[in-house]
């Protein structure tokens, strides 16, 4: 097989989940009407094909998952705020490598006012250890202080 035949069957790739999008969205082009593949189209669907095709469904699957890693809030829940922050930090590990530092980040981001004064203290007694370099602070760790701190202050609020 030439590399012309290779460039023309990832054209057709292209071409056809071109159609076949355009088709699903509902968009006005002379394209739009649902993409049925004949015999001869069927034929010359190759590996780019399904390629091109799984490369757009990650693609979308890890834009999905960092638009909610970015909008993710606490609503006065706290627990599963932490849950569902843990799973999408799961589910984004899958699609990336090496990406402590910005999970590290993102979670302090999202955290947004809840508990500021207790955060910053745990940041403030990390940063006074006195390191040779700097680390991230352990994530868990302040997770865990954090539901200690919401399970402590529940009790200390529970109506006797």
């Amino acid at each position: 097989m030439n590399s012309s035949s290779c460039e023309s069957d990832e054209t057709s790739a292209l071409k056809s989940i071109c159609k076949f999008t355009a088709a699903s969205e509902g968009t006005s082009s002379p394209q739009s009407q649902m993409f049925t593949p004949n015999t001869s189209d069927m034929i010359t669907m190759s590996v780019a094909d399904i390629d091109v095709e799984y490369v757009i469904s990650l693609m979308k699957e890890h834009l999905n998952i960092m638009k909610e890693l970015t909008i993710i809030h606490i609503n006065n829940d706290y627990l599963t705020f932490q849950k569902r922050f843990c799973y999408l930090v799961t589910c984004h590990k899958k699609l990336m490598n090496n990406s402590e530092n910005f999970y590290h980040d993102l979670f302090l981001i999202d955290l947004k006012e809840h508990q500021k004064s207790f955060v910053k203290t745990c940041l403030d007694d990390f940063y006074m250890t006195g390191q040779d370099y700097i680390k991230n602070i352990d994530i868990d760790d302040l997770m865990k202080h954090l539901t200690n701190y919401i399970n402590k202050s529940n009790e200390y609020f529970k109506p006797s």
